[in-house]
């Protein structure tokens, strides 16, 4: 009787600490998966990235899932599984177009399949820099692009309840480029300050894929 009511109280403790372990911090495991790549542990780091990528895991953050995408990618493009590799990586690009592969840390084989994942893959992309301010005139605004492919691109910016664009631009690039706006209003005029919203669009000049992306932003002098 002891003996089976023993049993019984260590099995409980087993099957109440296993939700513990699956609790684990997304950040703790993407850090620990990204220095078992580093290691080229490459299965056990397979294992912790795609927990943080895992639908499931509802505590991880964007930042965090599109991290873990591109050390998959990298993993598996060591692993010789080039299918795999390019999925994650095409995955990573379309939830952060800005995403690269930094020479010094990946091999060429891992970059060279990158560059695959971004001829397949067709985004726009749109961010403020954070280190400097809304400076409107010939200096141009703090706003920075990108598109995976050449591609013509065009933008509106107007308040976000209004249809109407108070300024439109529109220009041709391919990977990151900096803002053509001069961040006045079709007239000439600054705008007021307050809170706008900057609507962006790209089609590839290559295969008419087309993208779309929205930012909103605060002007403030």
């Amino acid at each position: 009787m002891t003996f089976l009511r023993i049993v019984v109280v260590m099995i409980s403790l087993v099957t109440l600490a296993r939700p513990g372990a699956a609790q684990r911090a997304p950040g703790e495991v993407l850090s620990r998966g990204v220095i078992l790549y580093e290691e080229l542990q490459l299965e056990r780091a397979v294992v912790l990235l795609r927990e943080v990528t895992s639908p499931s895991n509802t505590a991880a953050t964007m930042a965090e899932r599109v991290q873990a995408m591109k050390y998959l990618g990298a993993a598996f493009s060591l692993l010789g599984q080039r299918d795999s590799a390019l999925a994650y990586f095409r995955r990573m690009l379309e939830r952060d177009p800005f995403m690269d592969l930094d020479p010094t840390v990946f091999t060429p084989q891992e970059r060279q399949l990158f560059a695959q994942a971004r001829r397949e893959t067709f985004v726009v992309g749109v961010r403020t820099l954070s280190d400097t301010g809304f400076v409107p005139g010939p200096g141009g605004v703090s706003l920075r692009f990108v598109t995976t492919q050449h591609a013509r691109v065009q933008a509106g910016v107007r308040r976000p309840r209004e249809t109407e664009p108070i300024a439109a631009f529109r220009w041709t690039a391919e990977g990151a480029s900096e803002s053509p706006w001069d961040g006045l209003d079709q007239k000439g005029a600054r705008l007021p300050a307050g809170r706008y919203q900057l609507d962006v669009s790209a089609t590839a000049t290559s295969d008419s894929a087309s993208d779309t992306v929205t930012l909103r932003f605060d002007v403030n002098y």
